[in-house]
């Protein structure tokens, strides 16, 4: 096979622009200073500069570092610096922190540790007031963060493939969790509340089956095995349910879900849950998806939102049905409202979608020692006949009551009892308050995150670019309450985002995205006047309060994602951190930001981490390699945060920039909007731009090029590293290299996404098959390593193998791994371990670096 040989760049699109003022990313203008911020870059390699005195994004005064001569370190070549961050420490360092919450006087969220094999778990520290220690119950110090539930307890939600909101932390002090194993909801009494767990009407029952191995309870509030309890039923036989997005309602004694029904492939099953009437809707059988993952991945997958009961016997009673896809089903405060997001194919949830508002009826508990109620109530689907009951079967035109009587037809609304002390008569309002009322979005509006204030609801939509958060009072018009150019929001790959939250005195706390970093700011409803707070987080994932204290999971320059808390004055404190920086403060590489121009005539941008060591320099009269990072989604986003990855390979004496290229989000819907219809052409195009440019400024050695991308960005890095591109190496994790089998195999989640980044299928087949790399493997002209897991529902492991065989067809050096057990994305650490390994051993090999 032929194994490209390092070559010149080409550079010709990127052309260096005089420095002048900022202007917006995606303007025409020529206004931005990218030859400036390049220049800076390289001068901070040479000069060993404080990496963040040479950015635009300036950072406390205290997260800077001091400046060491290069006379105290010994020259190496670039690529071949000794490094203390190897791949068991990237492997161990990939702990993910997710489900951010407060209940209970405690903070909550959700761990995924490689170590364990990829286990999450839920974890939880004790709260008080910002600045004051958390004292125990003797006035000792209370004990740091434990795990809240057992120690052979894996949690997580599927929904969707890519899950979310796999708990909820109750006012109670217990979690209602999704099992991993089963998908189903269990009841957790930890011990950790103010009062008793799991009342007495809460019969504890049987734990999670004959097979299930509790634990020894260690670092959690209660025994082995001691009150587990499953609260929805098991599926009927040939179905199977996914449960997601869980939050608490009202007292505590109900919870509501995003339930995912996979049912048999009959059509009248599938037309009873979807409206959808297209090429990919219920019971189409086109014969290009007959493959049985194409079978597997059709849309059989039944989209309800449910409210289940906590107490033993009940029912889980169905709130709405009758759309493809429901989101963030979110009771108001008093239990008497739902708000959800709904949309359906080809629509994805950044695109076009729905925030509902409907009016919730749940019965009230039965009291101890009372027969447990059994409440089958309903809702009638919107667009198809028919009510779903709680077993999933069709019932008769209209809603019908709990008695199983026939209701009135066309209410889509929400059915439970009627209210305590009620005739049973309908009202007029509430007649009215049971239809389900659209407060704002549709198809070319994207709305998300709904959070009840009292009556008040606050979300976030994108109707004037940039997601924004907009206020609804009682039953009066929205409004959008900032108009700050920033995103406030982030596209809803998974369930359960939280990045807005109400303090005390009705101010809102925002996370705003701009020029590629993350910052907290707090907005007045009144005046509308926003404050940003000073504090060092670059990468904020998640925020919440508790009184005047704001929780967050986030990262900073140097230290890689935790939970923290920050004051309304500034400054911010640890709450847990489950991993240490991998580096001395003074060996991190720093993100710069920098723009560069594009093909398109705009303008994009990438974080810019330089070869960094206090220890070692590269020579000289030499330049390092580059490593350009594709993100995923395509609809994603480069995070700034200290990676222990990207650290990994700086620390080596690479460069690596992560490029934000036309349709990552982070830039406003107009930025996102960009590769309609384009994915594989303008993300490649401005990917392989960016090289170019680093290249043109002199930062890099211009024959040591490498692309890396997974998942959507795989297809991106292998149509960069084409044969005029400018790389002699790209590394492939799980990534999509036919978009035929990916239009026609993939889950329903994403079955219609690429009718906007590439076309409607089979309309625009020529365009698929034009920008399917395993089609055209004379197209791609540098070495190729291909990782994937043999587990993966959402990029089959088939692409690579695919691949993989074209490549070698056309005499193209490529090495194929598959990874036993692992699905989209790798969870543990052995993987990933061998995973990085294997990355240095192709680059080291392919771009000559011993």
């Amino acid at each position: 096979m032929r194994r490209p040989r390092c070559r010149r760049a080409q550079v010709a699109d990127a052309a260096p622009r005089s420095p002048t003022r900022p202007a917006p990313l995606g303007s025409t203008a020529g206004s931005v200073d990218v030859a400036e911020g390049t220049r800076q870059v390289t001068e901070a390699h040479d000069a060993f500069v404080e990496p963040a005195d040479v950015g635009r994004m300036e950072m406390p005064k205290s997260h800077r570092r001091p400046m060491v001569p290069m006379s105290r370190r010994r020259v190496v070549a670039y690529g071949q610096w000794p490094s203390p961050v190897s791949a068991a420490v990237v492997a161990t360092g990939r702990v993910s922190l997710s489900g951010l919450q407060v209940a209970a006087g405690r903070c909550w969220w959700s761990e995924s540790r490689p170590g364990e094999g990829g286990r999450q778990v839920v974890v939880c520290a004790a709260l008080a007031p910002w600045g004051e220690p958390v004292l125990g119950p003797a006035g000792d110090a209370a004990v740091g963060a434990v795990d809240a539930v057992p120690s052979t307890m894996d949690l997580r939600s599927r929904v969707h493939e890519y899950g979310g909101g796999s708990f909820a932390a109750l006012a109670s002090g217990d979690l209602v969790v999704v099992d991993a194993g089963d998908g189903g909801l269990w009841l957790v009494p930890t011990g950790f509340g103010p009062g008793p767990s799991a009342g007495p009407d809460f019969d504890a029952g049987p734990g999670p089956g004959p097979d299930f191995d509790a634990g020894s309870g260690a670092g959690t509030g209660f025994g082995p095995g001691e009150g587990l309890r499953r609260l929805t039923p098991v599926a009927p036989a040939g179905e199977r349910h996914r449960y997601g997005d869980v939050a608490a309602v009202g007292d505590g004694r109900w919870v509501v879900a995003l339930r995912e029904r996979f049912l048999p492939e009959e059509p009248d099953r599938r037309a009873a849950g979807s409206t959808s009437s297209t090429r990919h809707g219920a019971g189409t059988t086109s014969p290009e998806r007959s493959s049985p993952r194409a079978v597997a991945a059709r849309c059989v997958a039944v989209d309800e939102i449910v409210a289940v009961p906590l107490w033993r016997g009940g029912d889980p009673v169905v709130l709405a049905a009758g759309h493809d896809f429901f989101a963030s089903p979110r009771p108001s405060p008093d239990g008497r409202q739902l708000a959800y997001v709904r949309w359906d194919h080809p629509q994805m949830p950044w695109d076009g979608s729905e925030l509902v508002v409907v009016g919730l009826d749940l019965p009230a508990a039965p009291a101890p020692g009372d027969a447990p109620a059994r409440t089958p109530g309903t809702i009638t689907t919107s667009g198809t006949a028919g009510a779903i009951s709680p077993a999933g079967t069709a019932g008769t035109a209209g809603a019908i009551s709990p008695s199983g009587t026939a209701g009135p037809t066309g209410n889509a609304g929400a059915i439970g009892t009627p209210r305590p002390g009620g005739s049973g008569q309908q009202t007029e309002v509430e007649e009215r308050e049971r239809t389900p009322e659209v407060v704002a979005g549709g198809p070319e509006e994207s709305v998300g995150q709904p959070l009840w204030v009292g009556q008040d609801l606050w979300f976030m939509c994108d109707r004037e670019d940039f997601w924004q958060p907009w206020r609804r009072r009682g039953r009066g018009p929205a409004a959008r309450m900032s108009d700050v150019p920033a995103d406030c929001h982030t596209p809803d790959w998974a369930l359960g985002q939280r990045t807005m939250a109400a303090l005390p005195d009705g101010t809102m706390v925002l996370r705003l995205r701009q020029e590629g970093r993350d910052q907290i700011a707090v907005l007045d409803p009144t005046s509308g006047g926003l404050r940003r707070l000073e504090q060092p987080w670059v990468q904020i994932s998640a925020l919440t309060a508790s009184g005047d204290t704001i929780v967050l999971i986030g990262a900073t320059d140097d230290h890689p994602s935790a939970v923290a808390t920050v004051a309304l004055g500034g400054g911010s404190e640890w709450l847990h951190r489950p991993t240490q920086a991998p580096l001395d403060r003074r060996s991190v590489s720093v993100a710069t930001p920098v723009r560069f121009p594009t093909r398109a005539g705009v303008d994009a941008q990438m974080l810019v981490y330089r070869p960094t060591s206090r220890l070692v320099a590269g020579p000289s009269d030499s330049r390092p390699p580059l490593l350009v990072l594709c993100h995923g989604g395509p609809t994603g986003a480069c995070d700034p945060g200290l990676d222990p990855q990207i650290q990994f390979w700086t620390s080596r004496g690479f460069m690596v920039a992560a490029v934000d290229y036309r349709g990552s989000s982070g830039y406003g819907r107009a930025f996102r909007q960009m590769l309609r219809g384009r994915w594989g052409e303008a993300d490649a195009q401005d990917v392989a731009s960016a090289a170019r440019y680093l290249v043109s400024a002199d930062a890099v050695d211009p024959g040591r090029l490498a692309v890396r991308g997974s998942s959507s960005g795989g297809l991106t890095a292998l149509r960069a590293a084409s044969t005029d591109g400018p790389f002699a190496a790209a590394i492939v994790a799980y990534g999509v290299t036919d978009l035929r089998t990916l239009a026609t195999g993939t889950h329903k989640f994403e079955e219609r996404y690429l009718d906007a980044l590439v076309g409607p299928w089979p309309e625009a087949a020529d365009r698929y098959m034009e920008r399917s790399p395993a089609l055209h493997p004379e197209d791609v002209g540098a070495a190729v390593l291909l990782l994937h897991g043999d587990q993966d529902s959402v990029v089959p492991p088939e692409q690579s193998a695919q691949m993989a065989e074209a490549l070698r067809g056309a005499g193209t050096y490529v090495v194929h791994q598959v990874f036993p057990g692992e699905g989209h994305g790798f969870r543990r650490a052995e993987t990933i371990e061998a995973a990085v390994e294997t990355e240095l051993r192709f680059l080291t090999d392919v771009l000559e670096l011993r």
